[in-house]
Order: C-alpha cells, then structure tokens, then sequence
C-alpha cells in the first residue's frame, strides 16, 4: 500500500501505533505519519466551542416575500385513448418430461466426465478414443522444425 501510494503522490497516515517497535518499522518503511496510543490517548473534546452563540452575536435575517408570478394558464391536451388489445393467448401447456429419465441421463454424462478426469489424473488412458487437441495437433509439426 506504502509503494502505491508513493506512484501516486500520496501521503500515507499509520493509524493504531502501539509500540516503539511499530514506530520504527512504519518509520523505514517511509510512513509520512504515524498517530496511535503510543504517542497519546485520543482527544475526544471538539475543537470548537459547545456552548450557544450569545443574543448579541446572533445574526438577524429578514426575508421578503417575491411576489407571485403572473401564470399563463394553458389547457391541457387531452390524454388519448388507447386501444383495447386482446387478452393475451393461453401459454402452451409444457410437455411433459420424465424427470427421472433426465436425471439419469445428466448424472450419467456427470460421472463420465468425473471417470475421465479422475483417469487423466492417475494416469491411466481413457478407453475412449478422445479427440485431439489444439497442442497434440500442432507438437510433431513443432518437433519436425
């Protein structure tokens, strides 16, 4: 964060210094301030005065009133009248799926992929004839040259 804001022309502040130790570590890093219990408890009194303005400080505003401006009154177009649409056909009813069927089928395809990958990580060769990738494609064309 120190080098950050360094490539950006920032100051940096390290806050809850506690020790010496801290001290010196966040000094040779470059830290431009430091402020924590270390060098003080927190001052929690405002730095302004709590107590009310007096009467004889206190600044009187008057306000008049504009006058109201003169209005054009314009009738309103009146709003059209939009046609009546047709109630929206019926949704065609769904075909009808047997779940378990697509369950089975989308598990099977899963655990295909899991005995392949489970496979490609042991080591062993997959039965299957797999189709070749980009990289098996183009490593003898690499070797012959």
């Amino acid at each position: 964060m120190i080098e950050l804001a360094r490539k950006f022309n920032l100051q940096t502040v390290a806050e809850w210094v506690e020790t010496p130790e801290d001290a010196e570590l966040l000094t040779q890093w470059n830290v431009d301030y430091l402020q924590g219990n270390l060098f003080g408890e927190a001052s929690v009194i405002p730095p302004w005065d709590a107590a009310p303005a007096s009467a004889g400080t206190a600044v009187s505003i008057v306000t008049q009133e504009a006058p109201a401006p003169d209005l054009l009154q314009v009738e309103a177009a009146p709003e059209p009248v939009l046609a009546e649409l047709e109630p929206a056909p019926h949704p065609a009813e769904a075909a009808e799926i047997d779940v378990d069927v697509s369950i089975d089928y989308d598990l099977s395809r899963l655990r295909a992929a899991i005995a392949a990958l489970d496979s490609g990580f042991n080591g062993k060769k997959n039965d299957e004839a797999a189709e070749p990738s980009y990289a098996d494609l183009v490593a003898p064309m690499r070797q012959a040259s």
